[in-house]
C-alpha cells in the first residue's frame, strides 16, 4: 500500500523550483504520470514503501516500466516514497549521464539495479 501517484504529483508540483504544471495519470504505458510544464514533458514512475530507512527499501519495476525507463532516460523520473503510511518522504531519481546511473540529488544516492526474469505461479484445478 502506498501514496496515490496523483498525490505525489501534486506534492512535487508544489516543491520549490517545480513551478506550476499538469500531471495526468496513465495506465499500461510504462509510467504512472505524464507531467508537463510549458514544453517539458516528464514520464514519472512512483513506487511506495512503508519502510522508513532508504537503505532498506527494495522496489520493483514491471518489465514495461523498466523498458520505458531505459528507452526514455532523459524524460523519465523514478520517485520512491519511503515511510509512505506515516510521514512520506519522496526521493526523485534522475538519469545522470556522467554517472551512468539513476541519481537522487537530495540524498546523494543512486539506484542499484538488479535485472531479473520473473513469473507469478498459481495453483489451479486441472480437471
Amino acid at each position: 500500500m502506498g501514496v496515490p501517484p496523483a498525490k505525489i504529483a501534486a506534492k512535487m508540483a508544489a516543491l520549490p523550483g517545480k513551478g506550476r504544471g499538469g500531471a495526468e495519470r496513465l495506465q499500461n504505458v510504462g509510467y504512472d504520470l505524464l507531467a508537463s510544464k510549458e514544453r517539458e514533458t516528464l514520464h514519472i514512475e512512483v513506487k511506495g514503501s512503508s519502510i522508513e530507512l532508504p537503505a532498506n527499501v527494495n522496489v520493483m519495476l514491471t518489465p514495461n516500466e523498466y523498458a520505458v525507463s531505459k528507452k526514455s532516460k532523459t524524460k523519465y523520473r523514478i520517485c520512491i516514497v519511503i515511510n509512505a503510511l506515516e510521514n512520506p518522504e519522496i526521493f526523485e531519481f534522475i538519469w545522470d549521464k556522467q554517472r551512468q546511473s539513476w541519481f537522487c540529488e537530495q540524498s546523494l544516492s543512486c539506484l542499484k539495479i538488479k535485472e531479473s526474469i520473473a513469473a507469478n505461479l498459481f495453483i489451479i484445478n486441472c480437471q
